[in-house]
């Protein structure tokens, strides 16, 4: 096939496809599926010769089309940055402090000291090395860790043996914004001095 015939071809080619230009290779199959679909003869819209004239147009410019475009690179996802777990062990003095809230004042029920305190992001969880006593139990713990570590800040927070699940005890939100600024979730663990 001489170079003129070629051309003559392709655009005879185009025209039975109904297209235009240099259209690339994924173009030239949509074009050819959609008028397969509606001129195949067993559809009854298309007859045998018209059919092979598109069939031969699809070859023809599958051949000669352009490849198509490489697909840009997809930009790297932005990952947020993990949280790490931090785990604190109360000094004697931050302790002391924490009993102190406890006085001579001789409170009902059980007293606890939180001595551990395990945080991830804004999620904490204190453990309390004794077990909770059935009723009402006192926990003395420091609450100013997500907003100044260097000042404890200890306060007491009332605890019934009906609100555990286990030794746990999931402090409400409504309690955890009041005494736990910043956080978002706050646990304290009873019977235990390490994170499970």
């Amino acid at each position: 096939m001489s170079p003129i015939e070629r051309v003559a071809a392709r655009s005879q080619a185009l025209a039975i496809l109904g297209m235009a230009g240099s259209p690339t290779k994924s173009e030239v199959r949509k074009a050819f599926r959609l008028l397969a679909f509606e001129r195949h003869p067993d559809h009854g819209k298309g007859t045998p010769d018209e059919f092979a004239r598109i069939s031969d147009a699809y070859h023809l410019l599958s051949e000669i089309a352009a490849d198509d475009p490489a697909p840009e690179p997809r930009a790297a996802s932005v990952s947020r940055p993990s949280v790490k777990a931090t785990e604190t062990e109360f000094d004697c003095r931050t302790l002391d402090a924490c009993r102190a809230l406890f006085g001579d004042t001789g409170k009902e029920g059980a007293q606890h000291v939180a001595t551990r305190l395990y945080r991830k992001g804004r999620m904490l969880t204190y453990f309390v090395p004794s077990a909770p006593a059935k009723g009402l139990n006192h926990v003395a713990l420091v609450t100013g860790e997500l907003v100044d570590t260097r000042r404890a800040d200890p306060k007491v927070v009332q605890v019934w043996s009906g609100d555990l699940s286990g030794n746990t005890y999931d402090v409400p939100a409504q309690l955890c914004a009041q005494v736990f600024p910043g956080a978002r979730s706050v646990q304290i663990r009873f019977g235990t001095t390490a994170p499970r």
